[in-house]
């Protein structure tokens, strides 16, 4: 399992994966997307599922909290929603790759 890479690196995998944050281990050691293919570890590919866990806890919050219990409408939610969508285009338009 260890072949090829060191055990910090699997380790760190591991604890990465362990808590859905596969993705942001990739982002903050500055890997790309195509750079994960080129000395994969074992645990590299979680970075998808960590998004999709990521996904499911925010989700939720983000939507209690755009409702605001029971007192806010759907008008809110939407709102809410597109300023969502709008920075994840903004940021996918001045990301660099």
């Amino acid at each position: 399992l260890r072949s090829g890479h060191g055990p910090v690196v699997i380790d760190g995998d591991g604890l990465a994966t362990l808590f859905y944050v596969a993705n942001w281990r990739s982002i903050f050691a500055g890997k790309s997307y195509w750079d994960l293919f080129s000395a994969p570890s074992p645990l590299e590919h979680t970075w998808s599922l960590a998004i999709e866990e990521q996904f499911y806890v925010v989700f939720p919050l983000l939507t209690v909290a755009a409702l605001g219990g029971a007192r806010a409408s759907r008008r809110s939610l939407g709102a809410v929603y597109t300023v969502v969508a709008a920075a994840s285009v903004l940021v996918k338009w001045t990301v660099p790759r």
